[in-house]
């Protein structure tokens, strides 16, 4: 069911992507709270795979300044205009 789920998801390509463009993290915080993080897009490099890109992000939330991403945030999913980007 979860597969049949993803493959439904519209994907954003990061080809298309504007350094400052800006969007959402989505997690869960304490007490199991839905948090939306925003984020603005610092720019684009190479993966360590062929063919992957990697999105680097700022998280645009004042909790987090010098924090970087907290433990388990990790798969959290990152949402530009509505549409899935990846995940952190």
């Amino acid at each position: 069911m979860l597969l049949a789920l993803a493959a439904s998801l519209t994907w954003l390509d990061p080809a298309t992507l504007i350094p400052g463009q800006r969007g959402v993290c989505i997690t869960e915080w304490s007490g199991g709270q839905r948090r939306e993080i925003p984020i603005t897009v610092l720019g684009l490099m190479d993966a360590s795979a062929p063919e992957r890109t990697a999105v680097l992000i700022r998280l645009d939330d004042p909790e987090l300044a010098g924090m970087g991403v907290p433990a388990g945030m990790s798969g959290s999913p990152v949402m530009i205009d509505g549409t899935l980007l990846g995940a952190v």
